[in-house]
């Protein structure tokens, strides 16, 4: 099976002027960048790819020109945050060296910003694949022992997995305000 791993730099910088230009391309991406544009893979419905490119919102708390980080908005926890890369790449392996290292770098601010917050011992950083085909890590501020665990949504008595509870908009934003005023001040 092969990945999709398309960025919005190979879409750009490939150009397409018939069918037989993808024969001649020479890497992966490219290729994939090639189908993007001809239409038949579609980033547009990509939930991320639409919150990077500002066509869908969400409580952003801090982004550079390469990777974004938001609130999940279905959190396990109150700062329950994701950090996506802006550009369109599916698994996490795929990520360029240093993207990966400026996931991890930012990752670690926000937790240290969440234990400041909240007074906590530890915070959970995962990248878990499971829902949407972007690639995007959990920084999740750990209060109880599962609650990154599959024993979590067993114990509700839903093995599929539990339904969370969805934060009121208000209380995004304060819990946003909090890791940015931490993050500033850190």
């Amino acid at each position: 099976m092969i990945r999709l791993c398309v960025s919005m730099s190979n879409i750009k910088r490939v150009k397409l002027n018939n069918l037989y230009d993808i024969v001649f391309m020479k890497s992966r991406a490219d290729i994939w960048a090639a189908f993007v544009i001809l239409g038949l893979l579609k980033m547009k419905d990509c939930i991320f790819c639409r919150i990077a490119n500002g066509v869908e919102h969400a409580a952003v708390i801090c982004e550079t020109s390469e990777l974004m980080v938001f609130a999940d908005h279905n959190p396990i926890r109150e700062s329950h945050v994701q950090i996506i890369p802006k550009d369109h790449i599916v698994c996490f392996e795929d990520l360029p060296k240093s993207l990966a290292g400026q996931i991890m770098f930012i990752g670690q601010k926000i937790a240290k910003a969440q234990k400041q917050i909240y007074g906590i011992e530890r915070v959970g950083f995962i990248f878990s694949g499971h829902d949407v085909a972007h690639c995007h890590a959990h920084v999740v501020p750990l209060h109880d022992k599962d609650d990154i665990t599959s024993r979590r949504y067993f114990a509700s008595g839903d093995v599929r997995y539990a339904k969370r509870k969805f934060l009121a908009p208000f209380e995004l934003a304060q819990a946003c305000e909090k890791l940015r005023h931490a993050l500033l001040h850190s």
